[in-house]
């Protein structure tokens, strides 16, 4: 699936696939390797085709027909009650360790070299 959509994104942006190599810093016959199904990209390559094309890598291997991105959706009460409380706990640490910073550069400040 991805190499038909890797070719349905070019061809639809009217790029030749040295035009999309150069766009994405790799040769044609890399570009041609993917579309025929050849060769995968890397997890980094993966991100930058998605990148370019603004679409999801779902789209990209065919697991989703929506090619925006969409952020997993969280509804059960009992893990948005959990990602709250810990949501607070970071909070709490944060405000912990910021208050031993400050206590700690005032302390240096004052303290003779």
């Amino acid at each position: 699936m991805f190499s038909s959509r890797l070719k349905y994104l070019r061809e639809n942006r009217g790029l030749s696939q040295l035009e999309l190599g150069n766009v994405l810093n790799v040769t044609q016959q890399t570009i041609n390797n993917y579309e025929k199904g050849k060769r995968e990209p890397s997890q980094e390559m993966l991100q930058k085709i998605a990148s370019y094309f603004k679409v999801s890598i779902d789209y990209l291997f065919g697991w989703s027909d929506d090619p925006r991105y969409k952020p997993p959706q969280i509804t059960d009460p009992t893990v948005l009650k959990e990602l709250e409380e810990t949501k607070k706990e970071i909070e709490r640490a944060f405000d912990r360790f910021a208050k031993l910073v400050e206590k700690h550069s005032t302390n240096q400040e004052k303290s003779p070299m």
